[in-house]
């Protein structure tokens, strides 16, 4: 009786440790890029929050995540988590995060802030800047 405990134990133990983990961060980042590419933005924009809470030093997951709240529309919540993931600190970002902010000015029709920023950001590409000011 008790080597048949100990070996369903072990069995037990053994399917535990081999199991995987689906909601770590290699397969979450992998669930969230599939919603992107399959263009379930606001999913994947809820997949990205949470990865951004797990790695939050790593500046292409916060990029994603802004990335799927355009995308899906939710300019707003694009904004807020800016504002949030920057600092309010927007005059130095890198130039894709820089063009984002731009796209969802545009989107939110904060046309005369757009210009402002387009002024004072030298991280921008100048064809960019010269196509927003026509």
């Amino acid at each position: 009786m008790l080597r048949k405990s100990v070996f369903i134990l072990l069995i037990f133990y053994f399917i535990n440790t081999q199991a995987q983990n689906i909601h770590d961060l290699e397969h979450s980042k992998q669930f969230a890029n599939y919603l992107f590419k399959t263009q379930q933005y606001s999913l994947a924009a809820e997949e990205y929050e949470r990865i951004n809470f797990l790695e939050p030093e790593n500046i292409q997951n916060k990029y994603l995540l802004i990335t799927s709240y355009r995308k899906a529309k939710e300019y707003q919540q694009a904004l807020k988590r800016f504002y949030v993931l920057f600092d309010n600190n927007l005059s130095n970002i890198p130039s894709n995060f820089a063009e984002e902010y731009v796209k969802l000015l545009l989107h939110t029709n904060q046309y005369n802030l757009a210009l402002n920023y387009l002024s004072i950001n030298d991280s921008l590409n100048i064809n960019l800047k010269q196509n927003i000011n026509i």
